[in-house]
């Protein structure tokens, strides 16, 4: 922003410059926003009276109205942004969403549509009303500033996509939500914690992919389908328990999960896919129940501190499933009499 002789130059979001007659270094804030109004983009005349208007100064929201303009450096960036309080949601995109720095959800919303909100990277907070039943596909994708959300129990549904890249979204409840989409929080990269419902039956593939803050997961018992990869490359997480519904781990579901120190797996579970737990550096015991009739190929590759494993002898164990392990206790446990023709697969386990 450059001042000069009771003038201020700034720029809206969308580029266009705009000049300010009339202000002094001791003009306050709130009063330059008053007269910045003036440039509000919006044709609509009822949306240019309740929009109101905040400064971006240098990537980051102003908050001191009372502050006076002296207080801004000549050479900040300074981006101007109209916002409006209640965002209806459009059967698309909404209307130079863009801009948003926070949304409140009418009650009149029962869905809020695929893309809704995509890409809006200025985006900072969102209320949504209890009205709300399913949140669309990419309807937050890559609100990357997004820091505040909180999903209320009438959502069930998580489209995928949602909230993929919200890189700045720390803390996450889903009270009643019965599935969760493909990528949905993919690269959510701050995340740490995610508190998930007693309802939930379905994690899609990829759904929280690139999550490197989350800590400790605990799924609960209603779980029964983890998709592929989905929950590869949480390297920050350090416990994990799987729920007791689920029947087979997906390929590379928790690959590069490399802070993983305890692994709970159910007696539900029949079958490990390929590099289900490839690359969890950090894992050093391990109990496979009786119930795993298969460990796929590379399952285990790369659990490098893996040194004690119990495992039954009838699990069919394929090529390399604990290749690069160097485990030194291993616990093979008698089949059952009705497994005792199945035979042990010797070679592909660690040496």
């Amino acid at each position: 922003m450059s001042e000069s002789f009771g003038h201020v130059r700034a720029q809206l979001i969308s580029g266009q410059v705009c000049m300010v007659e009339g202000i002094l270094p001791e003009t306050t804030i709130l009063d330059l926003k008053q007269k910045l109004k003036a440039w509000n983009p919006s044709e609509d005349d009822l949306t240019r009276q309740l929009s109101s208007v905040q400064l971006v100064v240098d990537g980051k929201r102003f908050e001191d109205d009372e502050m006076v303009v002296a207080a801004i450096s000549p050479t900040s960036e300074v981006q101007v942004v109209f916002t409006n309080p209640a965002v209806e949601c459009a059967s698309q995109r909404c209307c130079c969403s863009w801009e948003l720095l926070d949304v409140c959800i009418p009650e009149s919303v029962g869905i809020i549509e695929d893309h809704a909100f995509n890409d809006c990277s200025l985006l900072l907070r969102v209320s949504i009303p209890k009205s709300v039943r399913r949140i669309g596909a990419c309807a937050f994708a890559g609100c990357s500033s997004l820091e505040s959300l909180v999903i209320p129990d009438s959502v069930t549904a998580i489209g995928d996509h949602a909230f993929e890249g919200c890189r700045s979204l720390g803390d996450l409840s889903l009270p009643s939500v019965v599935q969760i989409g493909s990528f949905a929080f993919e690269s959510c990269t701050s995340l740490i914690s995610v508190s998930l419902s007693n309802s939930l039956v379905k994690i899609g593939c990829r759904a929280f992919r690139g999550c490197s803050s989350l800590r400790s997961l605990t799924l609960p018992n209603s779980v029964r389908l983890l998709g592929s990869s989905a929950f590869a490359g949480c390297t920050s997480l350090t416990t994990l328990a799987i729920s007791n519904s689920v029947t087979e781990i997906d390929s590379n579901t928790f690959e590069d999960c490399r802070s993983l120190i305890s692994l709970t797996i159910p007696d539900s579970v029949m079958r490990i896919g390929s590099r289900a737990f490839a690359g969890c550096s950090s894992l050093t015991t391990l109990t496979i129940p009786s119930s795993v009739k298969e460990i796929a190929s590379l399952a285990f590759q790369g659990c490098g501190s893996l040194t004690s494993l119990t495992i039954h002898a009838s699990t069919q164990i394929d090529k390399e499933a604990f290749g690069g392990c160097e485990v030194t206790n291993l616990q093979l446990l008698e089949p059952l009499k009705e497994e005792a023709d199945r035979p042990l697969h010797p070679g592909n386990l660690p040496r």
